[in-house]
């Protein structure tokens, strides 16, 4: 039973470029200065669960009106974080046909 969400997670990313593991994304934070976009709602960003310092908070319904603050920050790599995966792949599969 606790292996659904893992299994859950590795069928959603099937044929999907980028799916980072938690040391990956310290050492692309160390190396190249991400942005990270965190998708999750305001309450969930400053809740008990915390972000990653420096995230900006989009909130997932909010990314399709406010993307072009990604575009306006320094070209570099967006990481994307979320509670669940099934997000970030929307958000991710969104920003590519934007043109990042």
């Amino acid at each position: 039973m606790l292996i659904a969400p893992k299994w859950a997670s590795s069928y959603r990313a099937r044929g999907k470029q980028g799916v980072l593991d938690p040391l990956q994304v310290e050492e692309m934070v160390m190396a190249s200065s991400p942005l990270i976009l965190d998708i999750r709602d305001q309450a969930e960003f400053k809740g008990k669960l915390g972000h990653i310092r420096g995230a900006l908070c989009m909130p997932h319904a909010e990314v399709p009106t406010r993307f072009e603050e990604i575009r306006s920050k320094d070209p570099r790599p967006v990481i994307i974080v979320d509670t669940t995966d099934k997000r970030c792949y929307e958000v991710s599969d969104f920003l590519k046909k934007q043109g990042f």
